[in-house]
């Protein structure tokens, strides 16, 4: 038995120096670092690693990871004496890091220590100073690292070097850490203790950039005093003083003042003007007492805290933020709080006040004004928050009982719309939170201009019931929504059960529009015999609207999806024969077939519009000269448009029927045709298609042409208000020519006027059936009935305001010397072209500058007549002149706005 058990125990034993030996080689070491991942809170990985545990140890490609950090060293080398382990000490000789990254999430979310652990920590820490006792001696004679890499979100620091040696046991403190630090900016960071635990000096600096800072101390079992001989920091100043003492008690006694530090040195999206100012002393003794003090100055705001204990607690702050949209770029503005909190924090009295003004161009939100007072116990929130179109204003008691149920009451709500009313809380309202359920008692509001609207619900576990009755006589919100749209006299009936989550509800109930009229401004039409409906089925939304427009029907059908994170929806738009443009130009009647699919803030169009009716009568203002005297003319700066809340996106068909009417700058026609609209969201609409004239007329200065049947207008996606033309018109003039021998005979001449090129730029030529016939003779014939050959001085000035009206330079139609030249030729003409002018006053000074017509003649060698017609402001101006010699001469002048002399002295200069 005796012989057994000895085998045992030398059997086991051999299997101990067995282990023992294997993990001494290098597949031991493999093996050891594999069973320690294991046991790590994240995950290890390496690409090769060599040596024996005892070392040395090389590790290539070391990477770890965790949630909060991500390290990776391209090459690690420790070499350490294991044989120190039994004299308490981990001595490691040598550390080589080369290529160390560690990366942290940018919002990383630090560990929260509560009290009891803070103070184990700092109790630890000072018995181990009093009593010289640590766990293990550390001794490092030498560490180097390099190539090292710190990432936190956009931030990254880089150090080109760290090195450091130590020794720490019970009676000696030897230690110096050095690094170089290259980004942000370059600095010198270096650490220095030296001494026993009874009698140390501590020394750190920092030097660089714009930075000479130095802190000193010295320190035994029982104090510690340290101060900054040097305060140069970041180009300001950092000073700061701290004595602490623990022989008995703790007690200290500090302050940190920086003055005008450049943060943005270290991080460009940091302030450039950052101080600080912090005092605080305190004593642990039976009873904690303390007080501090913070005072913080930048150029985004201020705050003031002070925090005091003995026997209670008494906080104070004062919080104002210049710029809110430091913080949140999408608001502009200012925020203000104050606040005090006295008693034990388990069921302090609170007093606190918020108060901003913000501004944004996605919400309407101006001003919002909170305050919170009471206790844990019983507590009070009064709001006011006022908006761009409404002001809301409640007060809500609440009351927290042990067992950490939360109830209110929400005794005032009131809800101010700047066109519909005040909406008023009817009674108090019970709001109740259980663990993880919150239970809402109907809160009914009431306008005796508007109706009435309840709500009801429960919130447990992420999900919600509830229930909302609406009954109303007000549509200022649709108004809102479509600025053009304004309904009235209409009543809406809603009631909806709601389920689900706020990522995908569930919808069941109705909603019933009746009765009322809705007037559309900008297009003149009034729709009226509304009826709608909303018919909730769990996630889906179907929506029917249908309102007439002069009898006729207008229909909508569609639903909207809540199952999907965007609001989405789809519509079909239908009409028949319905009146949908009614203005002094515009009258158009459509049977229409549009599908609309809505994304959020984008609706696209899409589909097609029969216009069987369309009657177009364009204003005329070329005549015009002066404003009407009652017009109002507001002077002051551009205001921009506000940018448009719906992002409209177009592609529809247009085509017109057989009753279109055409009354516009001379023309009365019949059109026909089909052109496709496109057109993205904020940008101009284009077309593509052909539009031609049935049958029609051309006025002119009196005289009517018939539009040919072959004139078009067409777009190849071109700008709708920008199309190419083909238009002819013409008129037929009855003439007798003399055939010789054989007499006369009676001929129709046809001539009339062929307009090409696009609207803004358009090219007009005269044409017959006479090849023989000049542009002059032609356009005299479509003015006067007969050529230019038998003119008198009335026709002539006739003649030359149809010139000025089809805009013909002094190059010639088209850029060619025919017509212009030809008609000059023929009257004897000394000047004829279009010129600038400028209208000048009594003493010489310029009131305008345009373009007009003009036409000139030498009656002698000294007396000259003028004539000239604004082309934009059609004005009369007839001048005189009488030339004395070369250089004095006498001029007289007559026109609609009055009579004039002057008297002119002209010279050469070369």
């Amino acid at each position: 038995m005796i012989k057994a058990l000895l085998r045992s125990l030398l059997l086991l034993l051999i299997l101990i120096l067995a282990f023992i030996t294997f993990l001494l080689t290098p597949m031991g070491l493999t093996f050891s670092v594999n069973i320690a991942s294991k046991y790590l809170p994240g995950q290890l990985s390496y690409q090769k690693i060599s040596g024996v545990i005892i070392g040395p140890i090389t590790i290539d490609q070391l990477h770890y990871k965790t949630p909060e950090e991500n390290i990776h060293i391209e090459k690690l080398r420790i070499d350490w004496r294991s044989i120190d382990l039994l004299k308490q000490q981990l001595h490691i000789s040598s550390l080589d890091v080369h290529g160390l990254d560690i990366e942290t999430p940018k919002n990383l979310v630090p560990n929260q220590w509560n009290e009891k652990t803070v103070q184990r920590i700092i109790g630890e820490l000072i018995a181990s100073i009093k009593n010289k006792i640590f766990p293990f001696h550390l001794i490092i004679d030498e560490a180097k690292l390099t190539k090292i890499q710190l990432i936190n979100g956009n931030t990254k620091t880089q150090i080109k070097e760290i090195s450091f040696h130590g020794l720490f046991t019970s009676d000696q403190w030897n230690a110096l850490f050095f690094a170089v630090i290259d980004k942000p900016e370059p600095y010198d960071v270096r650490f220095s203790i030296k001494g026993k635990p009874t009698d140390y000096a501590v020394q750190f600096s920092i030097q660089g950039h714009q930075t000479n800072w130095f802190l000193m101390g010295k320190g035994n079992q029982q104090s510690l005093a340290m101060h900054t001989p040097h305060s140069q920091f970041l180009n300001g100043k950092l000073d700061s003083t701290l004595t602490i003492n623990w022989d008995k008690t703790l007690q200290w006694q500090g302050q940190l003042t920086a003055q005008n530090i450049n943060l943005s040195l270290l991080n460009p999206d940091w302030g450039k003007s950052f101080s600080i100012d912090i005092k605080s002393s305190g004593d642990s003794g039976k009873h904690l007492i303390t007080n501090n003090a913070v005072h913080i100055q930048s150029s985004i705001g201020q705050l003031d805290f002070t925090a005091a204990f003995s026997d209670t607690w008494h906080l104070t702050w004062h919080l104002k933020l210049n710029a809110a949209s430091d913080f949140y770029p999408k608001y502009k503005g200012n925020l203000e709080s104050t606040g005090k909190v006295n008693g034990d924090l388990s069921n302090p009295a609170v007093d606190i006040l918020i108060n901003s003004q913000l501004r944004s161009d996605a919400t309407v939100l101006k001003n919002v004004n909170i305050r919170i007072k009471g206790n844990f116990e019983k507590h009070t929130l009064l709001a006011k928050i006022a908006f761009n179109q409404a002001k809301i204003n409640l007060i809500l008691d609440g009351h927290l009982n042990h067992q950490d149920e939360w109830s209110g009451t929400l005794n005032q709500l009131q809800i101010a719309l700047k066109d519909s009313g005040i909406w008023q809380l009817k009674k108090p309202s019970e709001i109740t939170t259980i663990k993880d359920t919150t239970y809402v008692s109907p809160i009914c509001l009431a306008s005796p201009a508007a109706g009435n609207l309840c709500i009801k619900g429960k919130w447990e576990n992420q999900k919600f019931t509830g229930e909302a009755v609406i009954h109303s006589r007000e549509f200022e919100w649709v108004h809102e929504l479509l600025p053009v749209a304004r309904i009235s006299g209409a009543q809406m009936n809603a009631d909806f059960q709601i389920s689900g989550t706020f990522k995908n509800p569930n919808i069941t109930g109705s909603l019933h529009i009746n009765e009322g009229s809705i007037f559309i401004r900008k297009i003149n039409i009034i729709l009226n015999q509304i009826s709608a409906s909303i018919i909730g089925e769990r996630h889906i939304l179907k929506v029917k609207v249908q309102a007439f427009s002069q009898h006729q029907p207008i229909n909508l059908e569609g639903t909207v999806d809540l199952s999907k994170p965007d609001f989405t929806a789809q519509a079909l738009i239908t009409s028949d024969h319905a009146l949908i443009l009614n203005t002094d130009e515009y009258i158009v009647y459509a049977n229409a077939k549009l599908t609309a699919d809505i994304k959020n803030r984008n609706i696209i169009f899409s589909g097609n519009i029969d216009v069987p009716k369309a009657i177009i009568k364009a204003g005329d203002f070329r005549a015009t000269v002066t404003l009407p005297d009652n017009d109002i003319i507001y002077v002051g700066n551009d205001i921009h448009p506000p940018k448009p809340f719906w992002l409209v996106q177009t592609d529809i068909d247009i085509i017109l029927g057989n009753d279109i009417s055409l009354n516009a700058a001379g023309f009365n026609t019949q059109m026909g045709g089909t052109i496709r609209l496109q057109q993205q969201p904020t940008r101009d609409m284009f077309a593509t298609g052909k539009l031609f004239a049935r049958k029609g007329i051309y006025t002119v200065y009196g005289q009517t042409l018939t539009i040919t049947p072959d004139s078009s207008v067409f777009y190849t996606n071109s700008l709708l208000n920008d199309p190419t033309l083909d238009m002819r018109a013409t008129k037929v003039i009855s003439s007798v020519s003399n055939m010789g021998i054989s007499g006369f005979t009676e001929t129709n001449l046809v001539v009339g006027v062929h307009v090409t090129g696009s609207v803004k730029s358009p090219k007009i030529t005269f044409i017959s059936n006479r090849g023989n016939l000049s542009q002059a003779n032609i356009l005299s014939y479509i003015l006067l009935g007969y050529g230019n050959t038998t003119n008198t001085p009335g026709n002539t000035d006739f003649l030359l305001r149809a010139l000025s009206a089809v805009n013909i330079s002094s190059q010639g139609l088209l850029g060619k010397q025919n017509i212009v030249s030809q008609i000059q030729e023929g009257l004897g003409l000394s000047e004829m072209g279009v010129e600038q002018e400028t209208t000048v006053d009594a003493l010489g000074n310029p009131l305008n500058r345009q373009s007009s017509f003009v036409v000139g003649k030498h009656l002698t060698r000294k007396f000259y007549a003028r004539y000239s017609i604004g082309l934009l402001n059609p004005v009369n101006v007839f001048e005189l002149r009488y030339l004395f010699d070369h250089h004095w001469s006498i001029q007289t002048d007559t026109s609609i706005l009055g009579n004039g002399i002057d008297v002119m002295y002209t010279f050469d200069k070369n």
